[in-house]
């Protein structure tokens, strides 16, 4: 008998195959100058690397197992996230920063709105036009641009069990595109703004460990909370994640003995929030028994960085480039768009509501609303190359404060397959909740002046 028979090998076939591509544009980007030029992640090039060589029937990868693996990594992300320390930084803000913090919050739900009624008008225009899309085909380009290439499979792959064809891969490929806006519009726009004087730190030099990608000097990655002869610190951690993720899990099951069937299987598409919840309120429970110094920021920095180096390159290698072209008038229009109202929206109120550093704020937000965080953070660090702003913390923490009111519109964007809204009233709702936080914009305004 067949040793592969007995043992399967496909899911660490998959991850080592998927490890292979992230050497490949580790590597990539440590000699290419175009790829340092615009600071592209080896994983987003090996992603594309990945789904050139899956295409053209190299890469023996199962679809099915590449999707899964993605969307449980995309739930250990946001689990890691809610487990991370809080800083002394964080807990001392001024109140001009934290100020800066609600602003960066509104701002990430609004792009979120914006990109929501961009996806629903156009949606409503094609299919005038006899396209004959999904009602919620549109909306999957905030999944992708806002939320990211995990949250865009999660969701799709829910909405496949609620009737919409292909819709992991037309998530998938708006967030490839959006990772192109926030590459090579943003940096680009970044470069720009240095060159007007208008950052922190104009001119200022970037290390070449960040051009290329290599460190010279080896720099700590964290701090050993456990002894290792009980539990080494990195077991301990990853422990916790397991923790978080049984409970999520029986939270899951829970709400599908308790609500209707069609709104507990959305309910699974939204595991990374509930996780996110979940593990937030473990690291609060720590702070409140004195454990949370066993949590190491370092460590639990690491293993989100670990998640999401596999994350996007499992999720660019995961797209179907035939379901691409079957939709590409679509999807290219609705990217179009919403890449450059994004843009505009954000660099109209970034300068309007900020008083001190704008522009690096500006950036980060462009880069995390077309990208992911780790995009922002690569346009902040080109801005600010010493982190001198608040504009990096912003972007974590004005997550949470945008959070409520995503959650309320994630789960508006699903009235039309739950309710059976029509797509217009659906679109009209967001542009309601887009109206509120453009006033709630004036009255900052008001009190800045």
């Amino acid at each position: 008998m067949i040793v592969s028979s007995i043992f399967p090998f496909e899911t660490i076939l998959t991850l080592s195959i998927l490890g292979v591509l992230l050497l490949i544009g580790f590597i990539l980007r440590a000699k290419i100058v175009f790829l340092q030029k615009f600071f592209v992640p080896a994983c987003i090039t090996a992603g594309i690397i990945g789904l050139f060589l899956k295409e053209i029937g190299f890469l023996p990868i199962s679809k099915n197992i590449l999707e899964t693996l993605v969307y449980h990594i995309f739930n250990i992300t946001f689990i890691s996230l809610g487990l991370s320390p809080r800083t002394n930084r964080d807990s001392n803000r001024r109140k001009e920063e934290l100020r800066g913090i609600l602003i960066m919050g509104l701002l990430i739900a609004s792009v979120a709105a914006l990109q929501f009624i961009i996806g629903g008008l156009l949606t409503v225009l094609f299919n005038l036009f006899g396209y004959n899309l999904f009602p919620t085909f549109g909306f999957l380009v905030t999944m992708g641009f806002e939320e990211g290439p995990g949250q865009a499979l999660s969701i799709g792959k829910t909405w496949e069990n609620l009737g919409f064809v292909n819709a992991s891969t037309v998530g998938l490929s708006f967030a490839t595109i959006g990772f192109m806006f926030a590459i090579f519009l943003g940096v680009p726009l970044v470069s720009w703004m240095i060159y007007k004087g208008y950052t922190n730190s104009s001119g200022e030099k970037l290390p070449s460990s960040f051009i290329t990608g290599v460190l010279r000097e080896k720099e700590p990655a964290g701090f050993q909370t456990t002894h290792p002869s009980t539990l080494d610190s990195l077991t301990f951690h990853f422990s916790l994640i397991g923790l978080v993720y049984l409970l999520t899990y029986g939270f899951l099951r829970l709400l599908e003995k308790l609500l209707p069937s069609d709104l507990a299987e959305m309910y699974w598409g939204f595991f990374f929030i509930w996780g996110l919840l979940i593990a937030y309120i473990l690291k609060v429970s720590l702070e409140k028994m004195k454990l949370d110094y066993m949590l190491d920021a370092g460590l639990q920095s690491r293993i989100t960085g670990w998640s999401v180096d596999i994350l996007v390159t499992g999720a660019i290698t995961a797209i179907s480039i035939q379901v691409v072209w079957m939709f590409i008038i679509p999807i290219a229009v609705i990217s179009i768009v919403s890449g450059v109202l994004t843009l505009l929206w954000i660099l109209y109120f970034g300068k309007k509501l900020w008083e001190r550093y704008k522009f690096e704020r500006i950036a980060g937000l462009y880069g995390m609303e077309t990208g992911t965080i780790a995009t922002g953070l690569i346009l902040v660090r080109i801005a600010d190359p010493r982190f001198d702003t608040p504009a990096a913390i912003d972007l974590a923490v004005g997550g949470i404060v945008a959070l409520p009111l995503m959650f309320l519109m994630m789960h508006l964007m699903n009235a039309p397959i739950l309710l059976g809204w029509n797509l217009t009233i659906t679109t009209l709702s967001f542009i309601l909740i887009l109206g509120i936080i453009v006033m709630i914009f004036g009255l900052i305004s008001m009190k800045k002046k």
